[in-house]
């Protein structure tokens, strides 16, 4: 392979090759692009391979088995836009060198075991607009510098950083970072939910001394008063609930009555049981228990109101004048498999959603896992049907079905569906014949409207076209009979997350023209 000198894109990428990575790719001095991502590639990275200076536009090495540390040598890669390094086996701490690769556009590292802090040369990568670092054993405080990136998405979730969340740049939008996982930060935005941080002490040895005192007084006059704050703990322990909720917007059921025009199902969104943070849920502002008119109890969470309405409206309704183009439909996607990932992984106990459907987005919340039938008729696992527990494979399957619908803009339980018929089917069929004649036709006339700048470039064109393939095939995966054969939630996320990134980067380029 060391032969083929002038070899610009090799691309090697999903196959099941084994071994080390030749050193003898080093030749390749006209290189532009290598992937060999999820393969079964061990060893250490060739430094011949870092040396190449013709590498300027990808080099992904993801989802192999690499290890050893990261060598000093990758600060010679000074054209390259992007690099993923992630859901290997590195260790050791991320090398000064790195801030060497100053055109760096993309970053990932996540899912190694990089120790130690984030090196202060990083500073000089001031154009990235992807940084992921998460699932590492990183410590430390978050660099400053970070404020000063023009970031679109950063990641340091799952790592070990204490201190202060910084509140500038990228840090003041939660859906541009996550720093879940890191127990010992504190600070930042309301949203994260994160303890306030202590002031740090500047006393001196005088003034501690006298702090000392000071305590040692106040301990004597405190013992004078516990008799007092006993009697005190009686009439506290009889406060109601209310005084505690008094932190909260009030609301009562006439003003919820009022405010959706007497519970009409024109301001359903849809329906929730529990409250749980994370950037893709959403927040309760307050609650209400209170009796209706009938004199029965009710009781009622209200939720931060989206004025978009839900997934469903988008999709179905006939009052939305605009539609979502492929690029955001991607974009939902990814949240609605970020939010089941973050379930049914990243909480303990692991939560099951269990109705999952189109009315649930962009309004959702989720429920703990529970006995008994539950789903609406389309979306339930066909397990479910013949008694089976609730388990996150019903969740996937369910979000298949939702993946389905958002493409093709068809219901589950539309009239050309029968015993013979069912969504799945539909779609799976078209896999083997032509895509594009199932795809939703809001969908296919925003695509239409693109191909006019795409017409000089049929490369972006058919990339587009395979974009729409891989969305349905992995509703298909999701979406199969057998639990066991369902797509993972992970490989979901890893999956729309590559699609989107191709779709950003062609539509990044349609602005370009079209401006």
């Amino acid at each position: 392979m060391g032969n083929l000198s002038l070899l610009i894109t090799l691309n090697l990428s999903l196959n099941m090759l084994e071994g080390v990575i030749p050193s003898t790719l080093g030749n390749c001095h006209h290189i532009l692009s290598l992937f060999l991502n999820d393969n079964k590639v061990n060893g250490k990275i060739p430094v011949q391979l870092l040396q190449l200076s013709s590498l300027s536009i990808v080099l992904d090495l993801s989802q192999n088995n690499l290890f050893g540390s990261l060598p000093i040598e990758v600060g010679n890669l000074n054209m390259l836009t992007t690099l993923k390094l992630s859901d290997d086996n590195f260790s050791g701490n991320i090398p000064s060198s790195l801030g060497g690769c100053s055109s760096l556009l993309r970053l990932s590292l996540k899912g190694n075991l990089f120790q130690d802090t984030i090196p202060l040369s990083l500073n000089s990568l001031k154009g990235l607009a992807v940084l992921d670092i998460s699932h590492n054993n990183l410590s430390g405080h978050i660099p400053r510098f970070f404020e000063q990136f023009k970031l679109k998405y950063l990641n340091l979730s799952y790592n070990d950083f204490e201190g202060e969340v910084p509140m500038v740049g990228v840090f003041v939008n939660e859906s541009a970072f996550s720093v879940l996982g890191n127990r010992r930060l504190c600070g930042g935005i309301i949203e994260l939910g994160l303890p306030k941080c202590k002031e740090t002490s500047k006393f001196t040895k005088k003034l501690h001394l006298y702090l000392i005192v000071t305590l040692i007084a106040s301990a004597l006059f405190t013992a004078t008063c516990l008799a007092y704050a006993w009697c005190k703990k009686k009439r506290k322990s009889h406060l109601s609930q209310s005084s505690t909720c008094e932190r909260h917007l009030k609301v009562s059921y006439s003003q919820l009555l009022k405010a959706t025009n007497g519970f009409s199902e024109s301001k359903l969104i849809g329906t929730a049981w529990r409250n749980l943070r994370h950037r893709n849920l959403l927040k309760i502002i307050t609650s209400c228990s209170s009796i209706d008119f009938q004199g029965n109890p009710f009781k009622a969470l209200v939720y931060e109101f989206m004025p978009n309405g839900s997934l469903h409206d988008w999709l179905h309704s006939s009052g939305n004048t605009s539609r979502l183009n492929l690029l955001q439909m991607i974009k939902i996607l990814i949240d609605v498999a970020n939010a089941l990932d973050y379930i049914h992984n990243h909480c303990l106990p692991t939560i099951i959603h269990g109705d999952l459907k189109p009315t649930r987005f962009l309004g959702t919340s989720y429920q703990n896992n529970s006995t008994g039938i539950r789903g609406t008729m389309g979306y339930i696992a066909p397990e479910y049907g013949l008694g089976s527990e609730m388990t996150s494979n019903g969740d996937i399957y369910s979000f298949g079905i939702l993946v389905l619908e958002a493409m093709t803009g068809k219901h589950p339980t539309d009239d050309i569906f029968n015993e013979d018929l069912c969504l799945h089917k539909f779609a799976s069929r078209a896999l083997l014949d032509n895509v594009i004649d199932i795809i939703d036709v809001n969908i296919l006339n925003l695509y239409q409207d693109d191909r006019i700048v795409l017409q000089n470039n049929e490369e972006n064109a058919k990339k587009i076209e395979e974009c729409l393939t891989l969305t349905i095939k992995i509703g298909v995966a999701c979406s199969m009979d057998s639990p066991t054969q369902r797509m993972d939630v992970k490989k979901v996320v890893r999956e729309l997350q590559r699609i989107l990134d191709t779709l950003e980067n062609i539509y990044g380029t349609l602005f370009i023209i079209q401006v």
